[in-house]
């Protein structure tokens, strides 16, 4: 679990819990413009290791997620 901490209101210390980083990325896949297996062409990922990686049985290796990146044009950006 990840906890990014920001000042609110009056310099009070707030935490905030942000959803994992897979999680995140699989949301914005389900969101996206383009449909799963047009990212999966796109980025030669197999539609069946897609499909386990969105559903949280399988997982992604970093070479797909590299490839995934460059098609959805992705960033990592470090806190706000």
């Amino acid at each position: 679990m990840y906890v990014r901490r920001h000042f609110a209101k009056h310099s009070q210390l707030v935490d905030h819990v942000e959803p994992p980083l897979s999680d995140q990325l699989r949301k914005l896949i389900l969101e996206h413009e383009l449909s799963r297996y047009t990212i999966c062409k796109a980025a030669a990922v197999d539609p069946g290791q897609m499909h386990r990686f969105i559903k949280g049985t399988g997982r992604l290796t970093t070479d797909s997620l590299d490839r995934i990146g460059r098609v959805l044009d992705l960033q990592l950006i470090i806190g706000k």
